[in-house]
This record gives structure tokens, sequence and C-alpha cells, in this order.
């Protein structure tokens, strides 16, 4: 299983479902509005999008077992105000389920910052992980497209969450 958070439209979902035919793929987001844009008409029967908070979303999930192939979190709002970290993913009480899911896991942003944060994050989890500009480009968001026509730097982390170990309290 393939999980696009926060995928909006569903424009990268179906990307993604089309170039992994063979896996089902969730994608989710918590506007309705925005899954119901109808901008796919061709929508792969391994896709599926679901509108679901990602704070309730995540926990269940974990504590199904769930386990996944990989994961993407792409072109996240970076909420820039010290004030709102916890409301990137990195910040959110809800990391440590997303990173429990396990897989591949990638995040795409214009902002450098937000990447190399979500790579400070992961090593908290024994998570190595690789920041690197995105070249060539091939966008799998209208954000993507928007912010390379207008000569933004694009950055990707890639990790591996398969063995991620929780930190140690105390």
């Amino acid at each position: 299983m393939i999980i696009d958070t926060g995928c909006g439209t569903g424009a990268s979902s179906c990307t993604i479902a089309t170039s992994q035919p063979h896996c089902a793929v969730i994608g989710i987001d918590k506007s309705a509005a925005r899954l119901g844009r109808g901008e796919l008409l061709d929508q792969p029967d391994n896709l599926l999008l679901l509108r679901a908070n990602l704070l309730d979303f995540y926990p269940l999930a974990r504590a199904a077992g769930w386990r996944c192939r990989a994961q993407y979190a792409l072109y996240p709002n970076p909420w820039p105000k010290a004030a709102a970290l916890n409301k990137r993913w990195h910040g959110s009480p809800i990391f440590p389920d997303l990173v429990a899911l396990g897989g591949q896991f990638e995040v795409r942003s214009n902002w450098r910052l937000y990447v190399d944060e979500m790579k400070l994050a992961l090593a908290v989890f024994g998570v190595e992980s690789e920041v690197l500009l995105i070249e060539p480009l091939q966008p799998m968001t209208r954000f993507e497209a928007k912010y390379a026509a207008s000569g933004h730097a694009l950055w990707q982390l890639r990790a591996n969450l398969d063995h991620a170990t929780p930190p140690a309290c105390g």
C-alpha cells in the first residue's frame, strides 16, 4: 500500500497509482472541496481517494498494524511561523504514527527549511535521509509546477522508514 498524504485534488495520487499498477494507493485529504473538483477523469482501479482527518487516520492505521510500501507528503503547507510548528508533519503528534507505518518516504517542497527540519525529525527516529534539489523536474502536483514556473528551487527528501526506532523517553 502507498499513502499520498494531503493529496489535494488527487492528481498526485493518480500519478503514483498509474506508475504502481500492482499496488493499492490511498490519496487522503481533509478537504471535500479539493477532492471533489473532478479533475480525475480516468481514475485507476488501484486508487482510493479518501476524505479523512489525518490526525485520526494515522493513529488508527498504526493501531490496525498497517505497513506501507511508500508514503508521500508533496508540498505540505509549511506553516512558517514558529508558533505553528505542531501543524507541520514533523512537529505533529501523529508524526510517530506516520513513521511507524514504514516504507519509502518522500517529501517535496519549495521551502528548503521544511525538508531540512524533516531530516532532523527523522534522525530522532534513527532514520537517515537525503535532501536533493529536484532536477530534472517531472511535476507531481500543481504546486510543484507553479513553483517551478516561477523559478523556485524545488527540494526532495527521501528516506526509508522501515527500520525506524522510536526515541527513548526519559
